[in-house]
C-alpha cells in the first residue's frame, strides 16, 4: 500500500518490480485521464499530478486543467489575458514581456494595438526587432528613438542576446527615464533559465501560448473586436 506520511518512498521499488504496468501507463496519449497502476491510483489527486509531472511532463498543463476546474471552478480555466488589458498597466519602466510556446507569435497582436493608439512604422514610432546576431546596434538605435519620440519597440526573441540584455536592456529599463512618457516597450522570448532577473523582475508577462481547444480558439479569435463591433 501507499504510506501518506510517505507518498513516494515506495515508488522507485514499485518501478523496479513492475515496469512493464508502468512503461504501458506513461506511454498512454493520454494518462492523466487514466488511474494510476496499482495502489498508486489510490494517492490523492495533486500527488497523481506530480508523478504525471515526472512521467510525462508534456501532460502536465493537462493535469493541472482538470485540477483546477475540479477544486477552484470551471471560471478559473476561463481567464484569459491580453495585450489591450495589459497596456494600461504598463509604463516606460515597465515593460510587456511575451512567454512564448511553440507557433506562438505576438507580432500581429502588437501592430494591431499599435496602429488603435496611433503608433506606425510610417510615423515613425512604432520599431520592430528580431534579436540575433549583429542586431545590438539596430535595438538600441530603436530604444533610443522611440524613448525621444514616444513610441513603441517590439524586441522578438530575448533568448537569443542574453549578455546584450543583461548589460544594455536592463540598463535601460532600470536606470534610464524615457523623454517621452509614451514610451513603450515590448518583448518576446521563448522560456529560457538565462533570462536576465533584472528584466524579469520590471516586466509585465503574458503567455502567448497557441490555444487548445474550440472554447479557447474562439476566445482568441474574439479577442480583436470590441462589443460594440457586434452591436
Amino acid at each position: 500500500g501507499v504510506e501518506m506520511d510517505r507518498p513516494f518512498a515506495q515508488l522507485p521499488i514499485d518501478l523496479q518490480d513492475s515496469p512493464k504496468r508502468w512503461r504501458e501507463w506513461a506511454e498512454l496519449e493520454a494518462p492523466e485521464a487514466a488511474p494510476l497502476p496499482g495502489d498508486w491510483a489510490k494517492l490523492p489527486e495533486l500527488y497523481r499530478v506530480l508523478v504525471l509531472k515526472a512521467f510525462r511532463p508534456d501532460r502536465l498543463v493537462y493535469a493541472m486543467t482538470g485540477f483546477v476546474g475540479a477544486h477552484l471552478g470551471e471560471r478559473y480555466l476561463n481567464v484569459s489575458s491580453s495585450l489591450a488589458s495589459l497596456l494600461p498597466r504598463s509604463a516606460p519602466g515597465t515593460p510587456i514581456l511575451f512567454v512564448l510556446s511553440p507557433g506562438a507569435d505576438p507580432v500581429r497582436e502588437v501592430e494591431e494595438l499599435a496602429e488603435k493608439n496611433g503608433v506606425y512604422v510610417e510615423n515613425g514610432r512604432l520599431h520592430m526587432v528580431s534579436l540575433g546576431q549583429s542586431q545590438e546596434a539596430v535595438a538600441e538605435a530603436a530604444i533610443v528613438a522611440a524613448r525621444k519620440a514616444g513610441g513603441w519597440v517590439l524586441l522578438q526573441n530575448l533568448h537569443m542576446m542574453l549578455d546584450w540584455s543583461a548589460a544594455f536592456l536592463t540598463r535601460s529599463i532600470e536606470q534610464l527615464p524615457p523623454q517621452d512618457q509614451r514610451y513603450r516597450l515590448f518583448l518576446s522570448s521563448e522560456p529560457h533559465p538565462g533570462l536576465p532577473i533584472g528584466v524579469l523582475q520590471s516586466c509585465l508577462k503574458l503567455s502567448s501560448e497557441v490555444p487548445h481547444g474550440l472554447n479557447a480558439n474562439l476566445r482568441r479569435a474574439l479577442q480583436p473586436f470590441s462589443e460594440d463591433y457586434f452591436q
